[in-house]
């Protein structure tokens, strides 16, 4: 009798079955390549925009996403994310990405000396 690993907990079977398939030489098959290549392309637009600035401490911010997404990966080739999280998951790091370094108008309110989103006060005074 052979070992038949039992479905894991809350996934539909076809999650399962492209968890089993993806553990060997095909795991980056189990990624949308949509949603890849636009989280590649807002990072490299990040660092375009880094040397650009000038602002060496937003490679630390891009090294915390590189760890991020290796994770979120690791996650997704063990549980099978659906397209909707990862999509969902790869444009939150593009807002994060933005909110350092996409300036603000100096005519706009902000908190601290740096003009980007993340400075922003949507609500002045408080």
């Amino acid at each position: 009798m052979g070992y038949a690993p039992a479905p894991l907990a809350g996934l539909r079977a076809e999650q399962h079955e492209m968890t089993a398939t993806t553990a060997g030489s095909t795991w980056w098959k189990a990624f949308p390549r949509s949603v890849v290549f636009f989280t590649l392309a807002y990072l490299l637009l990040a660092v375009a925009g880094t040397v650009w600035t000038g602002n060496r401490e937003f490679l630390l911010y891009l090294a915390v996403m590189l760890v991020l997404i290796a994770a979120v990966a690791a996650l997704h080739v063990r549980v099978g994310f659906s397209r909707g999280v990862l999509w969902g998951l790869s444009l939150w790091g593009l807002a994060h990405m933005a909110g350092g370094l996409v300036p603000v108008p100096t005519s706009w309110p902000i908190a601290g000396e740096t003009r980007v989103l993340y400075s922003l006060w949507i609500i002045p005074g408080y």
